[in-house]
């Protein structure tokens, strides 16, 4: 006999109702019939309606889930009947915050002001209330947080997260002219998990973070290993999407975006790329409505 799995996320619905006080309903559960490793995440919710994601064991969107998907019941195990379920894109979220380390090395020398470009219209396109951060390389310590590798003349750059993404684009835009003549590539993603966790600390509130490595070769200057790195992704949320443009796969970095729980791309040419950020920017704002109705409590005297 086959067992139907059922991943529960709760929240607490308050209704106002015509001539009533507020009625407090406990522990409303939207459920997914059949998550297969799933990760489901409120957007927001009403007395009516709920928004949410639906995350993939890879760190992508599950599409195409409807009505006979997901369930809807309170504690009491009072069933609401589901109306509809809608695939949307959020126009709002409190939740994203997006993580870019960015390779400026020298071999990066005819992309990388294309790379920037392509992700202003990716960053200029988040929902409202979404921060980001991003790390580059370069070749002089400028500020007393740019950081040390293990090579001469080979710095970390970062923007710590803000909301403010105009500054974030001319951030990374400063960087068209400054090249390494090496990669530093696990250092940059460790002083990106570092912020993450200081933003942790700062902010309490439930977000998901999700971090976008892009690189065109493997790490030749990093003091952080890859054991380093691995360590640190088990203990953090994290999600990572690696995308190896123009050299050959590295398996080291499809090994870093399975521990981060995400995905790893490879992208042949700048139209590749392209269509790459753009298939990420649409999986991080996919979401589903789902509209309900509970029956009226009964009467208190009923039993």
């Amino acid at each position: 006999m086959r067992h139907t799995q059922l991943y529960v996320i709760t929240f607490i619905l308050f209704l106002t109702r015509a001539g009533f006080a507020q009625v407090y309903v406990p522990e409303v559960h939207v459920l997914l019939k059949n998550p297969a490793g799933a990760l489901v995440i409120m957007d927001t919710s009403t007395e009516q309606e709920a928004i949410v994601q639906v995350i993939g064991k890879l760190g992508k969107p599950i599409r195409g889930l409807n009505k006979v998907d997901f369930l809807v019941r309170a504690s009491d195990n009072l069933s609401g009947e589901i109306l509809s379920v809608d695939t949307i894109s959020i126009p709002n979220s409190r939740r994203l915050a997006l993580s870019f380390v960015l390779d400026n090395s020298g071999s990066m020398f005819h992309a990388y002001d294309t790379l920037t470009k392509y992700l202003d219209t990716l960053v200029f396109g988040l929902p409202a209330g979404s921060v980001a951060s991003a790390v580059v390389f370069d070749d002089k310590a400028r500020t007393p947080r740019h950081l040390s590798t293990k090579r001469r003349r080979v710095y970390i750059a970062a923007e710590n997260f803000n909301a403010d993404l105009r500054r974030l684009s001319n951030f990374w835009h400063y960087y068209d002219s400054i090249r390494s003549d090496f990669t530093p590539l696990y250092d940059a993603i460790a002083e990106g998990l570092r912020m993450i966790e200081l933003r942790l600390e700062r902010d309490t509130a439930s977000v998901r973070d999700v971090m976008v490595v892009i690189t065109d070769g493997s790490d030749n200057a990093s003091r952080t290993t890859l054991d380093d790195l691995t360590d640190m992704l088990q203990g953090n949320k994290v999600t990572l999407f690696a995308i190896n443009f123009r050299t050959e796969p590295d398996p080291k970095l499809e090994y870093l975006a399975h521990h981060g729980r995400g995905s790893f791309f490879y992208a042949e040419d700048l139209h590749d790329l392209k269509a790459a950020l753009r298939d990420l920017s649409r999986d991080l704002t996919l979401a589903y409505r789902i509209r309900y109705k509970f029956p009226p409590p009964a009467p208190s005297h009923a039993r």
